[in-house]
Protein backbone atom coordinates (compact mmCIF):
# COMPACT_ATOMS: atom_id res chain seq x y z
CA UNK A 1 0.00 0.00 0.00
CA UNK A 2 2.80 2.41 0.86
CA UNK A 3 4.38 1.88 -2.56
CA UNK A 4 1.13 3.13 -4.11
CA UNK A 5 0.55 5.90 -1.54
CA UNK A 6 3.87 6.95 0.04
CA UNK A 7 2.19 9.50 2.34
CA UNK A 8 -0.29 7.05 3.86
CA UNK A 9 -0.12 6.49 7.61
CA UNK A 10 -1.01 2.91 8.54
CA UNK A 11 -1.00 1.67 12.12
CA UNK A 12 -1.89 -1.78 13.36
CA UNK A 13 -3.33 -2.62 16.76
CA UNK A 14 -3.55 -5.97 18.50
CA UNK A 15 -5.19 -4.87 21.75
CA UNK A 16 -8.68 -6.21 22.38
CA UNK A 17 -11.34 -3.84 21.09
CA UNK A 18 -14.03 -2.95 23.62
CA UNK A 19 -15.38 -0.12 25.72
CA UNK A 20 -13.12 -1.29 28.55
CA UNK A 21 -10.04 -0.43 26.44
CA UNK A 22 -10.70 3.32 26.46
CA UNK A 23 -7.04 4.07 27.27
CA UNK A 24 -6.12 2.58 23.86
CA UNK A 25 -9.21 3.59 21.85
CA UNK A 26 -10.10 6.98 23.33
CA UNK A 27 -12.12 9.78 21.75
CA UNK A 28 -8.83 11.28 20.61
CA UNK A 29 -7.97 8.03 18.83
CA UNK A 30 -11.29 7.93 16.98
CA UNK A 31 -11.17 11.61 16.00
CA UNK A 32 -7.79 11.08 14.31
CA UNK A 33 -9.01 8.26 12.05
CA UNK A 34 -10.06 8.63 8.42
CA UNK A 35 -10.56 4.95 7.63
CA UNK A 36 -10.75 1.88 9.88
CA UNK A 37 -9.90 -1.53 8.40
CA UNK A 38 -10.57 -4.37 10.82
CA UNK A 39 -10.34 -8.15 10.92
CA UNK A 40 -12.18 -9.36 14.00
CA UNK A 41 -13.83 -12.58 15.16
CA UNK A 42 -16.94 -11.29 16.87
CA UNK A 43 -20.17 -9.73 15.68
CA UNK A 44 -20.33 -7.71 18.89
CA UNK A 45 -16.90 -6.20 18.20
CA UNK A 46 -17.85 -5.46 14.58
CA UNK A 47 -20.99 -3.69 15.77
CA UNK A 48 -19.01 -1.72 18.39
CA UNK A 49 -16.40 -0.65 15.80
CA UNK A 50 -19.06 0.37 13.30
CA UNK A 51 -20.94 2.38 15.92
CA UNK A 52 -17.74 4.14 17.00
CA UNK A 53 -16.83 4.90 13.37
CA UNK A 54 -20.31 6.32 12.78
CA UNK A 55 -20.34 8.34 16.01
CA UNK A 56 -16.90 9.88 15.34
CA UNK A 57 -17.66 10.35 11.62
CA UNK A 58 -14.84 8.15 10.35
CA UNK A 59 -15.01 8.26 6.54
CA UNK A 60 -15.16 4.48 6.12
CA UNK A 61 -15.17 1.29 8.18
CA UNK A 62 -14.14 -1.86 6.31
CA UNK A 63 -14.18 -5.17 8.12
CA UNK A 64 -13.82 -8.85 7.59
CA UNK A 65 -13.49 -11.74 9.96
CA UNK A 66 -15.01 -14.91 11.31
CA UNK A 67 -17.80 -15.85 13.65
CA UNK A 68 -17.42 -19.53 14.37
CA UNK A 69 -17.60 -21.31 11.02
CA UNK A 70 -19.06 -18.29 9.24
CA UNK A 71 -17.25 -15.39 7.63
CA UNK A 72 -18.24 -11.77 7.41
CA UNK A 73 -17.23 -8.80 5.29
CA UNK A 74 -18.81 -5.38 5.07
CA UNK A 75 -18.18 -1.75 4.26
CA UNK A 76 -19.90 0.87 6.37
CA UNK A 77 -19.69 4.36 4.93
CA UNK A 78 -21.55 6.80 7.17
CA UNK A 79 -23.86 9.06 5.20
CA UNK A 80 -23.58 6.88 2.07
CA UNK A 81 -24.87 3.38 2.79
CA UNK A 82 -26.52 3.81 6.15
CA UNK A 83 -23.23 3.24 7.92
CA UNK A 84 -24.44 0.51 10.23
CA UNK A 85 -23.19 -3.01 10.67
CA UNK A 86 -25.87 -5.64 10.19
CA UNK A 87 -25.25 -8.46 12.64
CA UNK A 88 -25.67 -12.05 11.57
CA UNK A 89 -29.19 -13.34 12.24
CA UNK A 90 -29.66 -15.70 15.15
CA UNK A 91 -28.20 -19.12 14.42
CA UNK A 92 -29.80 -22.38 15.45
CA UNK A 93 -26.75 -23.57 17.43
CA UNK A 94 -24.30 -22.17 19.95
CA UNK A 95 -21.65 -20.36 17.90
CA UNK A 96 -19.05 -20.79 20.65
CA UNK A 97 -19.20 -24.57 20.41
CA UNK A 98 -17.63 -24.34 16.95
CA UNK A 99 -15.48 -21.24 17.46
CA UNK A 100 -12.51 -21.61 15.15
CA UNK A 101 -10.94 -18.17 15.02
CA UNK A 102 -7.20 -17.82 15.02
CA UNK A 103 -6.26 -17.64 18.72
CA UNK A 104 -2.67 -18.75 18.10
CA UNK A 105 -1.44 -15.20 18.59
CA UNK A 106 -4.07 -13.35 20.63
CA UNK A 107 -6.51 -15.61 22.56
CA UNK A 108 -8.62 -12.90 24.19
CA UNK A 109 -11.42 -15.25 25.21
CA UNK A 110 -11.08 -18.43 27.25
CA UNK A 111 -13.05 -20.53 24.75
CA UNK A 112 -10.61 -19.48 21.98
CA UNK A 113 -7.62 -20.70 24.00
CA UNK A 114 -9.40 -23.93 24.98
CA UNK A 115 -10.34 -24.63 21.35
CA UNK A 116 -6.76 -23.98 20.18
CA UNK A 117 -5.25 -26.16 22.94
CA UNK A 118 -7.69 -28.98 22.11
CA UNK A 119 -6.72 -28.86 18.43
CA UNK A 120 -3.00 -28.94 19.27
CA UNK A 121 -3.48 -31.83 21.72
CA UNK A 122 -5.49 -33.83 19.16
CA UNK A 123 -2.91 -33.20 16.44
CA UNK A 124 0.02 -34.30 18.61
CA UNK A 125 -1.45 -37.05 20.77
CA UNK A 126 -4.37 -38.41 18.76
CA UNK A 127 -3.85 -37.89 15.03
CA UNK A 128 -0.11 -38.58 15.07
CA UNK A 129 -0.50 -41.74 17.20
CA UNK A 130 -3.40 -43.00 15.05
CA UNK A 131 -1.34 -42.40 11.90
CA UNK A 132 1.67 -44.18 13.39
CA UNK A 133 -0.48 -47.15 14.49
CA UNK A 134 -2.14 -47.42 11.09
CA UNK A 135 1.23 -47.36 9.33
CA UNK A 136 2.82 -49.90 11.71
CA UNK A 137 -0.07 -52.33 11.15
CA UNK A 138 0.13 -51.96 7.37
CA UNK A 139 3.53 -50.54 6.34
CA UNK A 140 2.78 -50.95 2.62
Amino acid sequence: VRSLRPGINIQHFTAEVSESRYETYSSEFWLQQDVIVAAVDSGAVREYLCNQARFYRVKAFLECGTEGMFCSASACIPGKNGGTYKATPELDFDIHETQSCNPKRFPFHTHHAVRWATEVFEEIFVNWVNGYNAHSMNPN
